[in-house]
């Protein structure tokens, strides 16, 4: 969590304090956060992925949970799913054996696409504010 709040806290400190790295890195890692959100809740909803594709979604998986086990990331991310949020509220239809994004999750996802958007708009803003 330490982390975390250290990373998403970066880009308003640059917004702040007129920080121009600090502004594109918030831009840039707001987008990067959400898909890693994407990867982690809804591929595994959506779709069962194999081969190749599977493959790549176990890479991008374990790069958005640090979890560089070896063996099937999936497979240990749905045995984690089911231990921690396998009974919390759902809203979206349930899929056996598949990962279902929780409701706090579903408005996290939400939150964290609002703010990279309105982090977007902000450095545009900020931008044409300084004639660049």
């Amino acid at each position: 969590m330490g982390v975390n709040a250290v990373l998403m806290l970066l880009a308003p400190i640059g917004f702040a304090f007129h920080v121009k790295g600090l502004m594109i890195y918030g831009v840039i890692y707001y987008f990067v956060l959400f898909t890693i959100e994407l990867v982690i809740w809804w591929v595994p909803y959506l779709t069962v992925p194999r081969g190749l594709w599977r493959r790549l979604c176990n890479y991008a998986l374990a790069l958005g949970t640090s979890d560089f086990a070896s063996g099937d990331t999936l497979d240990r991310w749905y045995v984690t799913y089911e231990r921690l949020h396998s009974k919390t509220i759902i809203v979206v239809p349930r899929r056996a054996g598949r990962v279902v994004p929780n409701l706090e999750h579903m408005l996290l996802h939400g939150l964290t696409l609002m703010t990279a958007v309105v982090t977007a708009f902000a450095f545009r803003a900020q931008a044409e504010l300084a004639g660049v």
